[in-house]
């Protein structure tokens, strides 16, 4: 039984070894790798809770023992952790049970924890993420946990070199799983190479890849992984498994009752708090809660009232194709002083092009004011702006603001709107599900563009706000009001339709 399946291997080589059930998920999942069905693999799962047993000690030798004449490369965080496990694996391969299971052991040369052979000229070499990996291959790729830390998993500095390594070093290794010749030689395989061909999967013959984590940001190696997959990218097996679940009568399940009961993890929710639980503990880092907004704040509309008055914002971006988006957004501003979110522009592009709809919306929604911010972007590309503004006749007062700043600090005027009920999102507009998605994963979500533009539109309300107090200009929407009481006999509940 050992020698057909990981869970059966991992009892016999761990004595008193008692799976849990997602234990035995995972199990059958890496089985499928080890089989050569399964290529593309993510295991979602939350801080102790057997994850590296299966994935990191137990697997490497269990592949190397159904092939012992492939080769592995095995990473993590930093190398002293990734020679930790080369060290276990090595220790398993090096047994007497292990050489009567598979008759597979070490070679003779073998000292090193974090690179030896088997002495069918296998091998196993182990990594820290970012460490070059120069003149070896792998059969198979196992990534344990890339990120160490709350700390990197917040540098975007850090994620984009774990993602550069990965892209550059790590998935290069990987090696041919089968030759053509032998493909060619056998009916089956032949039949499920060209099968999967059709099917736009990974052919058979490539090297396998497993990700083994716990989440931590949007913006992690899974999440870019996760992205590039809806693009139309390589396909991935997904298994995530939640601390916690519901049931289909709503009632809460613990993923690990044994070792973690409700009440435990209860305990870890509330010393933690909601960002770390949602990411590391339940795989979702941007949670549908929401951190600094919640869903529940906004109001929503179908048809615009009338009487709005209109102001812009903008987030600029230089970069096409890639690195941050350009904003335009228009908000209206009723006499109650409720704010809608009338339209939202959104798209990684040349300035010229985001120029033109600069004006554009400028044109459609003759807004009284529009924020930017100042900065490098403003500075080299403003007099194109102002030019373009003139050419295609579109008016409009321009405000500037300064980034004094943090971005949650920034953002607290339109967040206080939010929650006090006066901000109202269109219920069926094109561009809503982005920008709901962007706020309610803002301040840990990978994209802040659109939280950049209702931060400025925010900030420039409450200068037109106060310049009004401050100039003792009594508020039109109060005279409307008086009017309409005196002429209605004292019942002003309508003076807006009137």
């Amino acid at each position: 039984m050992a020698r057909r399946d990981l869970l059966s291997f991992t009892k016999y080589t761990f004595p008193g070894y008692r799976p849990a059930p997602h234990h035995k998920l995972i199990a059958d999942t890496l089985d499928e790798v080890a089989a050569g069905t399964k290529k593309r693999v993510m295991i979602f799962m939350p801080p102790r809770h057997g994850k590296s047993e299966l994935s990191s000690r137990r697997f490497p030798a269990y592949f190397l023992g159904r092939n012992p004449e492939k080769s592995i490369i095995s990473a993590s965080y930093n190398n002293d952790f990734a020679a930790d496990f080369g060290r276990e694996v090595r220790g398993l391969v090096a047994s007497a049970k292990y050489r009567a299971l598979f008759n597979v052991g070490l070679s003779a040369d073998s000292k090193a924890a974090n690179r030896w052979h088997t002495d069918k000229r296998g091998m196993y070499f182990a990594v820290g993420v970012g460490s070059a990996t120069t003149g070896r291959g792998a059969h198979f790729l196992g990534i344990d946990d890339p990120i160490k830390n709350r700390e990197e998993a917040d540098s975007e500095t850090i994620r984009e070199k774990i993602w550069r390594w990965y892209t550059s070093t790590a998935y290069t290794r990987l090696e041919s799983d089968i030759s053509f010749d032998e493909i060619a030689d056998d009916d089956w395989l032949w039949r499920e190479f060209q099968s999967d061909i059709e099917a736009g999967k990974a052919e058979p013959f490539e090297g396998a890849v497993v990700l083994t984590m716990t989440r931590w940001h949007e913006d992690d190696l899974a999440g870019r992984l996760l992205a590039q997959m809806d693009q139309g990218g390589e396909q991935w097996e997904i298994l995530e498994l939640p601390a916690v679940r519901s049931d289909e009568f709503g009632n809460e399940i613990s993923l690990w009752q044994q070792k973690y009961p409700l009440s435990r993890l209860q305990k870890i929710r509330d010393v933690i708090g909601t960002r770390d639980w949602s990411a590391l503990y339940q795989q979702s880092p941007a949670p549908d809660e929401g951190l600094y907004f919640k869903r529940e704040m906004f109001n929503w509309y179908d048809e615009l009232p009338k009487h709005l008055r209109y102001y812009g914002a903008s987030d600029y971006a230089v970069t096409a194709d890639g690195g941050d988006y350009t904003v335009h957004g228009i908000g209206g501003l009723d006499p109650d002083e409720n704010l809608y979110i009338v339209e939202v522009w959104r798209n990684q592009t040349e300035s010229n092009v985001w120029i033109d709809v600069f004006c554009e919306m400028i044109k459609r929604f003759k807004p009284q004011d529009w924020a930017e911010e100042q900065g490098q972007i403003l500075k080299s590309l403003g007099p194109f702006i102002t030019t373009r503004m003139r050419e295609l006749k579109a008016y409009c007062k321009r405000t500037q603001f300064v980034s004094v700043a943090d971005k949650p600090t920034r953002a607290r005027s339109f967040q206080a709107r939010a929650a006090m009920g006066k901000v109202y999102l269109p219920r069926n507009a094109p561009w809503l599900a982005d920008f709901l998605n962007e706020l309610l994963s803002f301040p840990a979500g990978a994209q802040d563009d659109q939280v950049d533009f209702v931060s400025l539109l925010g900030r420039l309300i409450d200068t037109m706000v106060s310049i009004k107090t401050k100039s003792g200009t009594k508020d039109k929407t109060d005279r409307w009001r008086r009017a309409f009481d005196k002429a209605s006999g004292g019942d002003a509940s309508d003076w807006k339709t009137t």
